[in-house]
């Protein structure tokens, strides 16, 4: 029906962010709980799909924090630093924003070292990247994330336009199963 062709394009362009509905898929207020909030309904929202995800991990016990590992010029990394919190925060994660960045290769590394536990994202410039590979490869977590396009084996990417809801859920998703 025409109506649920409408749907799937608008739910395409909330899960991509190009329809931005503040709070749900861009924007996260990080004190908002659902807690005891009844999703169901015989009528689809789009925000149905991000509430439920994150009522999800709100509903798990133990859940990993988000460490932001920056390399470069912190003023030049601002905006994909921005967009990282942003994303794992519609989860309702704890992000650390190391509020400054590393240049020493020696010190990334043991930066990295430090977060086997936590979901790990590495942040810098594309033209950067390949000063700290070897580290990156070096880096245990099960969870890894790159801020851009840049590929490293073994790492997600992270970047604007990608279907976020797909990445969150699948995120979710391999945590159940662990």
């Amino acid at each position: 029906t025409e109506t649920s062709v409408v749907r799937e394009e608008r739910r395409k362009q909330i899960n991509t962010r190009k329809l931005v509905m503040a709070g749900t898929n861009d924007f996260p207020d990080l004190k908002d709980h659902l807690g005891g909030l009844t999703l169901k309904s015989r009528f689809y929202r789009l925000a149905q799909d991000y509430e439920e995800l994150r009522l999800r991990v709100e509903n798990k016990k133990i859940k990993p924090k988000v460490y932001i590992a920056l390399y470069g010029d912190y003023s030049t990394l601002n905006a994909r630093l921005n967009f990282v919190k942003n994303y794992f925060e519609l989860l309702g994660l704890e992000v650390s924003d190391p509020g400054n960045s590393v240049m020493d290769k020696k010190e990334f590394s043991e930066a990295l070292k430090n977060h086997v536990n936590d979901i790990v994202v590495v942040c810098s410039n594309d033209d950067l990247y390949p000063e700290v590979i070897p580290f990156m490869l070096e880096l245990e977590s099960k969870d890894k994330f790159i801020a851009g396009k840049f590929e490293v084996s073994g790492f997600q990417n992270l970047f604007a336009g990608q279907n976020t809801f797909e990445v969150l859920s699948g995120l979710v998703t391999k945590w159940g199963n662990a």
